[in-house]
């Protein structure tokens, strides 16, 4: 299940139980396979989670600015060969990932705007045998999209430090700080076709990926993907070629080979 919650609202007050993304989801970019996220990162984190969600109008509904103001707090994700090791899930000990998010948005012609500002902060309580330590998980993002006409140029960027459970530092769990971000620009050519071409990356501290990652370890990934798309309805169909290239620490025998 993806997406499922129970909502609540009293004028721009909405007030959200269950399943859903998280403020760090602002967003997305334009693909029929989510190439953004998962284990080729492209710069895009957050993801869906339980827990409780608010939004909050902060401007008046007849205005042509809407400000919009974001808080979710929701359950811990956190894993790691610690964890497997000891049969405990670190992510659910400790302070709950707390997130907060500002978007003010203008979707009046002819250029229609919107600008993202996300935060995220969280406490692991790590367990390993007799062992209790602490790791904080901290991220501020970015992110923007406009749209003039059939144009569109949207983009995120953030920086983060131990944010593995968000899609963050190429989904390697530790103590690894790191930055990333993506920009796709596309047009829009009548009815139903477009055309769009996305570059994203994302690029943990080497030094700290190698610190905290046994054996193979990703150091870096690039991405670059053009697409054209043809859209009936709700039913899109595209044709997307997908390059990525990844730098990899890589053992064998023992040995480091790059």
């Amino acid at each position: 299940m993806r997406l499922a919650y129970v909502e609540v609202q009293k004028g721009q007050t909405r007030l959200r139980l269950g399943q859903n993304w998280t403020p760090m989801v602002a967003q997305f970019p334009n693909s029929v396979t989510h190439f953004a996220m998962g284990y080729g990162s492209a710069g895009g984190i957050g993801f869906r989670n339980p827990g409780l969600f608010l939004y909050q109008g902060l401007s008046s509904p007849r205005a042509a600015t809407k400000v919009r103001l974001d808080l979710a707090v929701f359950r811990g994700s956190w894993t790691g060969p610690k964890a497997e090791a000891d049969g405990r899930d670190e992510g659910e000990i400790g302070v709950p990932q707390t997130e907060v998010g500002l978007n003010i948005s203008n979707q009046t012609q002819p250029l229609k705007w919107e600008v993202n500002l996300a935060g995220h902060y969280d406490r692991k309580r790590l367990v390993q045998g007799d062992t209790r330590s602490n790791l904080e998980g901290k991220a501020v993002q970015a992110g923007t999209k406009l749209t003039y006409g059939g144009a569109t140029l949207q983009g995120n960027a953030y920086w983060g430090r131990a944010i593995g459970q968000s899609w963050g530092q190429l989904l390697q769990f530790g103590d690894i700080a790191g930055y990333g971000t993506w920009g796709q620009a596309g047009y829009r050519f009548g009815k139903g076709f477009s055309a769009w071409v996305m570059y994203g990356q994302d690029n943990p501290n080497d030094g700290d990926v190698l610190a905290e990652v046994p054996g193979n370890a990703r150091l870096k990934n690039e991405i670059i993907v053009p697409m054209l798309r043809y859209d009936v309805g709700p039913l899109g169909i595209a044709l997307e070629w997908y390059r990525a290239n990844t730098d990899w620490r890589l053992l064998e025998n023992g040995q480091e080979v790059y």
